[in-house]
């Protein structure tokens, strides 16, 4: 499976019944050029569902090892066009996180689903 499957999976169980997945894609909450990242949860799945966007915390190793619901936001946040060269810094409410150029497709079809 995929990463993208694999969040899509684990997320299920932390969604309120009926809710949609729209997009789904991780992100790294250090920066990518830090190889080692701070203590406790590393990266987050992003989830665009069609009611909100729901940040879940990861494990450092495993992406799809969710632990829980960090924060929500708006479905009519916007993450904006990715650049870069392999990273984009994006905007999750106060916090900034980075997306791998491989996720930008799913970070874009998120945006592209706003309300």
């Amino acid at each position: 499976m995929t990463i993208e499957a694999d969040l899509r999976a684990a997320v299920l169980a932390h969604l309120a019944p009926g809710e949609q997945i729209e997009a789904v894609f991780p992100a790294l909450r250090s920066a990518p050029w830090k190889l080692f990242g701070v203590d406790g949860v590393y990266n987050y799945a992003v989830v665009a569902t069609d009611r909100r966007i729901a940040l879940f915390g990861t494990t450092k190793w495993k992406l799809s090892a969710v632990e829980g619901l960090l924060g929500e936001l708006p479905r009519a946040h916007r993450f904006g066009p990715p650049s870069g060269a392999l990273y984009a810094k994006i905007r999750l409410g106060t916090v900034d996180a980075w997306v791998h150029r491989r996720f930008w497709g799913q970070l874009q079809a998120a945006d592209a689903a706003a309300r």
